[in-house]
């Protein structure tokens, strides 16, 4: 997906409101795991957050039946969830709770703890989700409206982004591909904070370093921006989980779609490969599957 769409994306599933997401790609890679020497197989379903669809309620019936029913010792779940902490608490910052459910990944990582399956929830942006979601969905009120926006610190931002990144450096399995691109991304991230000024403002409220921002810049462009300059740090995190499964056969990613697509060159490097990918346009609009084919894959 092109970046300005995932931005938007990223966007719709902020707003602490419904949105009936669907499974719009299926990836199908293997490798022999060099852990075990036993075949390892990791499955990637793109989630695309756009747009409200039908097919949401019958796909989201698929996954979980999918997920539930895998071997709970010899799998991992993989997620990109804003409902729920990183092994499927209820997600939020300080007191400010975020409700991305509706869609396919809202609650999904605590909906595989309950079953006891082994879960790992890559997402990490909480307290930008929490600050800034109300803004983009209330474009004609004021940015001091809303009290998540003002009750969080640019700090609180910078605290999460820097907590990624010494997740990210700490791994030390790294191939060659996610080494090279590990550096690549970390050496642009504190230059794009020092550009939004993250960094020299970390005592203001996020209320009031957007409506300073707002003096100089469009409102959704500076929004825009603060979402996905660092998004790679996402790719990282799940490149990472994915690798670092040495016990287990099979590993199945549900996040959106432009991280998975961005990791499979990774893995590919890793020893992954391609066995499967449905057929699909870049130029046309995705269309939901119908994902009963996916008990093919089951191990």
């Amino acid at each position: 997906m092109k970046k300005s769409i995932s931005c938007l994306l990223l966007c719709a599933m902020l707003c602490n409101r419904p949105l009936y997401t669907f499974i719009y790609q299926v990836i199908v890679l293997e490798r022999i795991n060099p852990a075990s020497g036993k075949k390892q197989r990791f499955i990637g379903l793109s989630d695309f957050h756009d747009k409200k669809n039908s097919a949401n309620a019958a796909q989201l019936f698929c996954v979980k039946d999918f997920l539930h029913k895998q071997d709970k010792a010899a799998s991992k779940i993989i997620l990109e969830d804003l409902s729920s902490t990183k092994n499927g608490a209820y997600g939020g910052c300080r007191r400010f709770q975020i409700n991305s459910r509706g869609g396919i990944l809202g609650g999904l990582a605590q909906s595989c703890s309950r079953k006891g399956l082994q879960v790992d929830n890559v997402e990490y942006r909480y307290c930008r989700v929490a600050a800034l979601g109300p803004l983009l969905n209330n474009a004609h009120k004021k940015i001091h409206d809303f009290p998540s926006t003002c009750g969080l610190m640019v700090s609180d931002i910078v605290d999460e982004i820097n907590a990624a990144i010494v997740d990210i450096v700490k791994y030390t399995k790294c191939c060659a591909a996610l080494q090279a691109y590990r550096e690549r991304i970390l050496k642009k991230i504190y230059p794009h904070m020092r550009e939004l000024n993250l960094t020299k403002e970390l005592k203001r409220s996020m209320a009031d370093y957007v409506h300073q921002g707002c003096l100089t810049n469009n409102r959704f462009q500076l929004l825009k921006r603060l979402l996905i300059f660092d998004s790679a740090l996402l790719d990282l995190k799940l490149a990472q989980s994915i690798l670092d499964a040495d016990t287990c056969d099979t590993i199945i990613a549900v996040t959106g779609g432009s991280h998975i697509a961005r990791v499979q060159e990774i893995l590919e490097s890793a020893g992954y490969t391609p066995i499967y990918s449905n057929p699909s346009n870049p130029k046309k609009e995705p269309k939901p599957l119908d994902l009963d084919f996916l008990k093919g894959f089951l191990r």
